[in-house]
Formats: structure tokens, C-alpha cells, sequence
């Protein structure tokens, strides 16, 4: 007999970073910030780093964990180190 992964690991490994698909909320100060980040990124074809999206969204904040873990969520993909596009 053959094993076959259950229905949330076959999802999961089809999905960027283990993303299963569920809906990432998008409400509160974390959801209004990376909100304003998928809409800045989405004028920015090329994609972003970090330095410039903050610069370019007029705040203080370090965005380097706020965007490796957006594209954990399947929000942003890495196009390579420090650089992402919208997903």
C-alpha cells in the first residue's frame, strides 16, 4: 500500500512557503500595515525591498520580519534575498 498525505499536506505543499490557502487577516494595525505594503508593492511591478518600502511608505518601523512573514503567508514571494514581489 501506498501512503498518501492527507488533504492539508498535499495543500500545503502546494502552496509558497506552507501556506494551506486559509485566509490571512487583514484587520487591525498589522492588517492596515500590510495592507498599505501589498498596495505599494502592486504599483511596484519589479518588487521592493524592505529599507525602500518603508521609506517609500513614510515610516520608522523595520519591515524585514513583517515582510519575510507575509511571504510565509502567501501575501508576498521572494524573488530573492531582500526582494519581494506581490504573490
Amino acid at each position: 500500500m501506498h501512503w498518501q498525505p492527507s488533504g492539508s499536506q498535499a495543500a500545503a505543499r502546494r502552496q509558497p512557503g506552507g501556506h494551506t490557502g486559509a485566509a490571512i487577516p487583514l484587520t487591525g494595525a498589522r492588517g492596515n500595515l500590510r495592507r498599505r505594503i501589498v498596495a505599494l508593492l502592486q504599483e511596484q511591478p519589479e518588487g521592493l525591498g524592505p529599507v525602500q518600502t518603508r521609506e517609500l511608505l513614510g515610516i520608522d518601523k523595520d519591515l524585514v520580519n513583517t515582510m519575510k512573514a507575509m511571504a510565509r503567508d502567501g501575501l508576498l514571494r521572494r524573488v530573492e534575498a531582500g526582494w519581494y514581489v506581490v504573490a
